[in-house]
């Protein structure tokens, strides 16, 4: 299993030693962490998993989608990528409507797992639905672009 980024959806650093189970999030442990995010995004692909189902030639190209924003890559501790299977279709390719949603956030957020985060998190605009479903049950792509557009200017004001 992959080590996810160490902040988790409510955690931003560790500062003891204790467990979870004394109620302080900052206190968790990596795996801890790991399996928050998890639980938070969903299922989270490896490179070589969707390398193999977009059919792309080397790893390469997996992390050159990543960089022109067709795809949401996710870093982790050991400086791996993870991909949440959200943004991928029945049919195994991305959504059409990823680049323009990845790029709508390009300057509004630091991190990715923010943009990962949105995309599990209902949204008004989409009829309280979460973007990562709204997509997933073939809803209108521009609508669901405009909430990306719409929560990335929140984001940045």
């Amino acid at each position: 299993m992959h080590e996810v980024s160490r902040a988790s959806p409510k955690v931003s650093r560790r500062t003891t030693s204790r467990s979870a189970s004394d109620g302080d999030p900052h206190d968790l442990d990596p795996s801890e962490i790991e399996a928050l995010w998890r639980r938070h995004l969903g299922e989270l692909l490896d490179s070589e998993q969707v390398r193999q189902r977009l059919r792309a030639r080397t790893p390469r190209a997996v992390d050159e989608l990543v960089k022109r924003r067709q795809l949401l890559g996710l870093a982790t501790q050991s400086g791996h990528l993870v991909f949440p299977a959200f943004q991928f279709a029945a049919s195994g390719r991305t959504y059409p409507a990823l680049p323009a949603i990845l790029e709508a956030f390009a300057g509004a957020v630091f991190s990715p797992y923010t943009v990962a985060s949105w995309f599990v998190t209902p949204e008004p605009f989409l009829e309280g639905e979460t973007p990562a479903r709204w997509l997933q049950r073939g809803g209108s792509p521009a609508r669901v672009e405009e909430a990306a557009r719409q929560s990335a200017a929140q984001l940045s004001h």
